[in-house]
């Protein structure tokens, strides 16, 4: 199998029973800077910001050819594996011969409800892992975080393969709106599009038990750098816009009234910016005002300009860059936020219910996670929410809070995740996969530092 384009990714498909989610992932898919050396090996497709492929590089199998991750989801995961070992019973471990009972016991009652075939060789030798999940686990993870797993994964850009679930659409919109909420509570209140891009990479990697040990160092950095368009696309519009998706109650014109670019507890640097200089470009609905604050281009030494709206000026464009200039330009924006008791009560309302019920039980709260949802139209659904939220603020350390919960949920997950990958992979499959992780992780870290222009000595 030559896999260069998003068709012969899919051509995977065609060699297992059918699935109702499918899509790509990771390193192998995704361009990430300096992890493989392009003259050996490139990923299979590097997605623009609409995550559409954009110059497809075939790629010859070899030992430096990264493998192809997949997570498909079905809608019963016993009768898939049994069709699955069947037809390719060479891409299970010796789990297999204890029946799909085994496989999927092993996955819901000792991982987090996903199952890794690894290690597999298709036609032509390429190698690819693929997980195979419960849709409505999936759905499930999307809504609440409970594990942040396949949510994690999903808050990054992927190459959606197949797609016959509907409402996978609108939990994975639920997931990235979290996601953005999140990363505003954890940055302080004026903060770069880099910086508000990185945090939510980070989120699910935060408390990961294979961060440092089999996992690359600079892999949230890579990750930003190779997908940059795809990330913009996905986050921009939800703190640019003027009507974002977020609906917490209440809009930033709303909150305090008078002028718009006072922003409360906010520091007093923006209220340097706050003249003709600078503009209000929305509230993406989160009931926060946003600001651009006008930084230097490095490129062309010319100050950003912010005008009405999401519409962004700036003179002297110069460069290969062929997204639109209003892109381009909030993509190099620095932003401001509020940061009174009332935002951060609304952003924390928009947390998913598993994450929010860890926040209200390290404040002493003992609480049923549908005592912390919302409805569709953002509606409380119990007052609960209300008193959780506001002794979380009350405490002044949201952000400790918060923190704290995506990485108790993030350790407990991965490392539950990586016992039943043990467990499932079989000893030889094992060995071998964390032996390939160590060293992707070992050439991330030189790389790393060959670019930073260090010197590695050799013991004498």
């Amino acid at each position: 199998m030559q896999v260069g384009t998003a068709s012969a990714l899919r051509a995977v498909l065609s060699h297992l029973p059918p699935v109702q989610h499918a899509f790509a992932y990771g390193s192998g898919v995704l361009h990430q800077p300096g992890l493989y050396m392009p003259e050996r090996s490139k990923p299979a497709i590097q997605l623009d910001g609409n995550c559409e492929q954009t110059n497809p590089q075939p790629t010859s199998p070899s030992s430096s050819t990264p493998m192809i991750d997949y997570i498909l989801s079905v809608d019963d995961p016993l009768k898939w594996h049994m069709l699955n070992i069947q037809k390719n019973p060479e891409h299970y471990s010796w789990v297999a011969k204890l029946g799909p009972g085994a496989i999927t016991g092993i996955a819901d009652h000792v991982g987090v409800g996903i199952h890794f075939n690894t290690l597999v060789r298709m036609q032509g030798g390429q190698m690819i892992k693929y997980g195979v999940t419960r849709t409505s686990l999936l759905l499930d993870d999307l809504h609440t975080w409970r594990h942040l797993y396949v949510a994690g994964r999903l808050q990054k850009p992927v190459l959606t393969l197949a797609s016959c679930v509907k409402e996978v659409e609108a939990a994975q919109a639920a997931n990235q709106r979290a996601a953005a909420a999140a990363a505003l509570l954890l940055l302080p209140p004026i903060f770069t599009t880099k910086d508000f891009l990185t945090k939510i990479v980070t989120l699910s990697y935060s408390g990961d038990v294979r961060m440092g040990i089999a996992e690359d160092p600079r892999k949230v950095e890579r990750i930003v750098q190779g997908s940059r368009p795809a990330l913009d696309d996905m986050y921009l519009p939800l703190i640019s816009e003027p009507h974002g998706p977020f609906q917490p109650g209440i809009r930033g014109a709303e909150l305090g009234g008078g002028d718009r670019h006072s922003i409360p507890g906010a520091p007093s640097d923006i209220d340097r910016h706050s003249s003709g200089e600078q503009n209000i470009i929305g509230d993406g609905g989160l009931g926060i005002s946003m600001h651009s604050i006008p930084v230097q281009n490095t490129a062309n030494s010319q100050d950003l300009k912010i005008i009405s709206g999401v519409h962004v000026e700036r003179e002297g464009v110069q460069g290969q860059d062929s997204s639109p200039p209003e892109r381009r330009d909030l993509a190099n924006a620095q932003w401001a936020q509020r940061a009174d008791a009332h935002t951060q009560g609304e952003l924390l309302k928009c947390l998913p219910p598993a994450l929010l019920t860890r926040v209200a039980y390290k404040l002493g709260f003992q609480v049923p996670e549908s005592h912390l949802q919302q409805n569709q139209s953002g509606v409380l659904i119990h007052d609960t929410l209300d008193d959780i939220t506001n002794a979380a603020v009350r405490s002044g350390q949201v952000q400790q809070l918060v923190a704290q919960a995506l990485a108790e949920t993030v350790r407990a997950s991965s490392a539950s995740q990586a016992l039943s990958g043990l467990l499932a992979a079989g000893g030889g499959k094992a060995v071998q996969y964390f032996g390939s992780k160590v060293a992707k992780a070992v050439r991330g870290a030189f790389q790393g530092a060959w670019a930073s222009g260090l010197t590695i000595k050799r013991p004498p």
